[in-house]
């Protein structure tokens, strides 16, 4: 009698941590569910404020915040052209790369913060960008003087003693 009294605990005991696991991965999953949920609806708001600012009229090209937490591409190459709204960029084997200018976006020429009006073509340049609707939108452009230029700038920046 004891015998089947301590299988049955043994067998209940058994049943009650099965259960137990159960319901913390049930717990886990629903904990799970809610955090993509989340994201889903954080990434939806984004989406929402950027189509009104479209919607609105704010602002013809994006806005960089709007790419806060995305995954960005990157291109890199020579500047082939360079306007207020856009950059073309000339790369190697690849067709050349054309991408607006985020508002906001950050522009830097040897690693000092300058406009987009500074870049030359032939410089080096590596753009971070991601893509608005069907545009591709750079958010961070970082360039470098070929050393030509760097050898104008010096002759020009020195007085001539004749």
């Amino acid at each position: 009698m004891r015998k089947l009294a301590f299988a049955c605990a043994l067998a209940a005991a058994a049943l009650f941590a099965q259960g137990t696991r159960a319901e913390s991965t049930g717990q886990k999953a629903k904990g799970t569910a809610s955090e993509v949920g989340g994201a889903a609806r954080k990434t939806g708001e984004r989406w929402r404020e950027a189509a009104g600012r479209a919607v609105n009229g704010s602002s013809a090209t994006a806005d960089a915040k709007v790419f806060d937490g995305k995954k960005n591409f990157d291109v890199d190459g020579k500047v082939a052209k360079v306007s207020k709204d856009s950059i073309t960029i000339d790369r190697e084997d690849l067709p050349p790369a054309t991408l607006a200018i985020a508002r906001g976006a950050k522009v830097q020429l040897d690693g000092d913060d300058v406009s987009i009006e500074r870049l030359r073509p032939g410089e080096d340049v590596k753009a971070s960008f991601n893509l608005d609707k069907d545009k591709a939108a750079a958010i961070e452009i970082k360039a470098k003087r070929t050393d030509a230029e760097k050898d104008a700038q010096k002759r020009e920046a020195k007085p001539e003693n004749r």
